[in-house]
């Protein structure tokens, strides 16, 4: 009898473990499932006046946003892991599409507390070291975005570290402006675009609806946009 009992629990335990593996693969490997970007237009797109669900934002003054120069440091005494390459606060890091990412690629940004911070279908604010997220995935590149200055990528990070609890949920939302609803490239744009004012991808996937179409920036869109550098870690 509890030999029977056993292999129930161990039954049950494999279709809901299987299942939210499921949902996962899903949701990452296939985004088509929501959102069928074949139908939109990829093309520059600049962004202007554009202000986060949560109030009208306004850049603070680089002076009055850092902290004392006796206090502030960009960068961390801790270099990636088997490189000679720092982690600096604003550092994008970008996954090749693999098993890891669900062959989605995967993009994150480094916080003000040298955390990564990003979000994912199961774990929507997840805040992680530097090292754990490199046991967690693999093909990892560095990306620096040429056209934000050191202040700027503090910014940033400093954006994604006050801002990461505000998502509410995953989601493929094509609303640019929408925080709560969120997914890992537009969460790291967000960082740059409403921390710094910098846009960190200029082209985008574009649907019709004039004023109010659907927008959404891919990871690898911003690994290889023009103004962006980047470097293989792992």
């Amino acid at each position: 009898m509890k030999l029977i009992k056993l292999l129930v629990f161990s039954f049950i335990c494999f279709v809901v473990f299987s299942g939210f593996s499921v949902l996962a693969s899903a949701e990452l490997s296939n985004p088509k499932s929501e959102v069928d970007l074949s139908k939109f237009e990829f093309k520059e797109v600049k962004i202007e006046n554009l202000s986060p669900e949560f109030g009208e934002f306004s850049p603070s003054d680089v002076e009055e946003l850092l902290p004392s120069k006796e206090q502030f440091s960009p960068y961390s005494s801790a270099y990636y892991p088997g490189t000679s390459t720092l982690i600096q606060s604003g550092d994008i890091l970008y996954s090749n599409k693999s098993i890891a990412t669900f062959y989605a690629g995967h993009i994150a940004i480094v916080g003000t507390d040298f955390q990564v911070k990003h979000t994912l279908p199961l774990t929507p604010r997840a805040s992680q070291s530097v090292q754990s997220y490199f046991n967690q995935f693999d093909d990892i590149y560095l990306i620096k975005p040429l056209n934000a200055t050191a202040a700027q990528r503090y910014q940033a990070a400093q954006w994604a570290t006050n801002n990461l609890n505000n998502i509410s949920h995953y989601s493929f939302n094509g609303n640019l402006s929408v925080i709560s609803a969120n997914y890992c490239s537009k969460f790291v744009w967000q960082a740059y675009q409403f921390g710094a004012s910098v846009d960190i991808s200029t082209f985008k996937h574009i649907g019709g609806g004039g004023l109010n179409a659907p927008i959404f920036v891919l990871p690898d869109s911003i690994k290889s946009d023009s103004d962006n550098i980047s470097i293989r870690l792992q």
